[in-house]
């Protein structure tokens, strides 16, 4: 599990593939977590003939390999990634629901959403886009003021925000921004408060 996190963070920190080992006496196991570019389980069965076994599905997959075979395998997904991703554009983007008014937003678009539920790979949660939203209150906090809270507005609507991983982002926010988001709900003190995620923003055109 923990290497499966410490894959994940790497992917988010780098847009890339990538594995994680432990390296046993014997044997290594390893967890791999993956970009919608490159097919991890593809992967891992290319490089089968060295696994002792794997599973998993494109973007999240866990396999296993005696020590011996380490190189091989390394070397293996090295030229499938170098192979299959020298032409792809590294970056990460983001799918659009929709182009909403912020003001439009409510409980009401929230309890739609959630009939949709269970999110997760094949069935992401839905991604909203609100231009000229007026940025009310703005600072990074949280550990090493790792993240974002805003407080955003528009229509006379006030919404509170909270941009995970994105504190080193605060000299960017402008007095009007175009964010993408999700709706969430933030749970303080025994009660739940419709919230929006931040996950991107630029200044408003």
């Amino acid at each position: 599990g923990v290497a499966g996190l410490i894959a994940g963070k790497l992917v988010e920190e780098f847009y890339r593939p990538a594995a994680v080992l432990e390296v046993g006496q014997d044997a290594t196991r390893g967890s791999a977590r993956s970009i919608p570019e490159f097919d991890m389980v593809a992967a891992l069965a290319e490089c089968s003939e060295v696994l002792l076994r794997f599973g998993g599905h494109p973007m999240a997959a866990g396999f296993a390999l005696q020590n011996e075979n380490l190189s091989r395998f390394q070397q293996c997904l090295v030229d499938l990634a170098a192979s299959q991703l020298s032409t792809v554009d590294l970056q990460p983007s983001l799918t659009v629901e929709v182009d909403v008014p912020l003001s439009a937003i409510n409980g009401e678009v929230f309890k739609l959403v959630e009939r949709f539920a269970p999110f997760g790979t094949g069935n992401p949660v839905p991604v909203f886009l609100s231009r000229n939203v007026q940025v009310a209150d703005c600072r990074a906090v949280g550990n090493g003021a790792r993240h974002l809270k805003l407080k955003l507005s528009q229509g006379g609507i006030v919404w509170p925000g909270i941009g995970f991983d994105l504190g080193h982002l605060a000299a960017e926010v402008t007095p009007e921004i175009d964010i993408t988001y999700s709706l969430t709900v933030d749970r303080w003190n025994g009660e739940d408060t419709l919230a929006l995620s931040v996950l991107d923003f630029v200044p408003a055109a």
